[in-house]
């Protein structure tokens, strides 16, 4: 699995490591439907209401949420640096929410 999310990131996230970062807003698109899968993962949201009595939901095993949760450890230093390498508006406030994201998903303030 870990070669999956590597092989997986490099083809989402590959413009961070342009020497001059701009994401387009279908790459942003994209980019923030792979945080938000990966947050799932680390904190999975509440089964719906009204499931009948005895109703098994399924949950993420441990493996899957520890590897999701380094997942998004890596991202967000990939995307630090990317911060650094861009000037385009669009990006920068892009990459600050993702950032932002992914620190509320690895820090709960429940």
């Amino acid at each position: 699995m870990p070669q999956l999310f590597a092989d997986v990131r490099s083809g989402v996230w590959g413009e961070l490591s342009a020497g001059s970062v701009k994401v387009d807003v279908y790459r942003r698109a994209l980019q923030h439907n792979y945080v938000d899968a990966f947050k799932n993962k680390v904190n999975p949201p509440p089964p719906p209401a009204g499931l009948p009595a005895g109703f098994a939901v399924a949950r993420t095993p441990p493996d899957v949420r520890a590897l999701a949760r380094q997942e998004l450890k890596t991202l967000d230093g990939m995307l630090a640096a990317a911060q650094k390498k861009t000037t385009d508006t669009e990006t920068k406030a892009h990459l600050d929410d993702l950032r932002h994201e992914i620190d509320e998903a690895l820090n709960p303030k429940n």
